[in-house]
């Protein structure tokens, strides 16, 4: 699969994209490194290997995008022992401690100083947009991570009336009730040997399991005493493996066995062929996944 994580979210109106609004808004907000005195920049950058200006891949009514961050890494052990350095200056030749306002402005002045001499961390961000099936995903693994991408297409577009998936039933009860009746299950779905329990109580108890049955003994103890399930791995269909988190994001996405071979056994002469296969794939599995998904919690509420 392309994507490794999932951030998933549906559009609340009908929306559609303009090819050439696409590639202004993409261009007019593409990656720039940043200056000596920034910390950290967000830009798009072309998905393709051979071809630099092009913004976006389409196939199949499917488009994706690919953003670049870049961060400087300032240890906070660094900064600290530079801004002590001018903290005791100030207490040696003025006899006096610095104000709260001044030890910020202080620390404000380090940062930018050590700003040009520290290591950049780069990394990159793939979002696929459906606007015809109404979803869009961004391959991070939080809404906290994908909200600067989709305020960065935001700008660029405009408007981009996307919203987190709405469901009737609550995730957590229902993989709860899965957990404990695996014949609950869909017909298409199955365990896999991975959860994560959590106490409903404020400050409860939170387990984690891995590489063990799920319906042992020893979860279903956690289970009668009142524990939630709020992320389980499943198999579904001869297709994908992922953990399905409560808040609906997938992390450790996976193809089958299956769909790896039809990748592999795709003819391509170029990085971008192979890139251009890849996500239809993954585009077009996503796209079966993610309605039936949806069913699985009552539906869009």
């Amino acid at each position: 699969m392309l994507f490794r994580n999932l951030i998933i979210y549906t559009f609340s109106q009908p929306f559609e994209l303009d090819d050439e609004q696409l590639h202004q808004a993409l261009e007019a907000h593409r990656f720039q490194p940043c200056s000596s005195q920034e910390q950290e920049r967000l830009g798009w950058v072309s998905p393709m290997q051979n071809d630099p200006q092009v913004f976006n891949l389409q196939s199949q009514g499917f488009y994706l995008l690919k953003a670049k961050r870049q961060e400087k890494l300032l240890p906070s052990q660094v900064v600290n022992e530079n801004l002590q350095e001018k903290l005791e200056k100030i207490e040696d030749e003025q006899g006096r401690r610095p104000t709260r306002k001044e030890r910020q402005d202080l620390k404000d002045q380090v940062i930018l100083e050590l700003l040009p001499r520290a290591f950049s961390r780069h990394q990159h961000f793939f979002v696929c947009i459906a606007p015809s099936q109404g979803w869009l995903a961004v391959d991070t693994a939080s809404y906290a991570k994908a909200e600067p991408l989709l305020n960065l297409l935001r700008e660029g577009l405009g408007s981009l009336p996307v919203i987190p998936p709405r469901v009737k039933q609550a995730p957590q009860a229902v993989m709860t009730t899965w957990l404990n009746d695996f014949s609950s299950l869909p017909g298409d779905v199955t365990v896999g040997d991975e959860c994560e329990l959590r106490d409903p109580q404020e400050d409860g108890g939170i387990i984690r399991v891995r590489r063990q049955a799920l319906d042992s003994e020893e979860i279903q103890t956690h289970l009668d005493a009142g524990k939630q399930a709020t992320r389980l791995s499943l198999h579904w269909q001869d297709s994908l493996s992922f953990t399905l988190c409560d808040d609906l994001s997938l992390k450790r996405l996976q193809a089958s066995e299956r769909l790896q071979d039809e990748l592999d056994n795709t003819q391509t002469d170029s990085m971008d062929q192979e890139l251009d296969a890849l996500f239809t794939l993954s585009a077009l599995e996503l796209n079966r996944l993610i309605p039936v998904m949806i069913d699985w919690f009552g539906g869009k509420e």
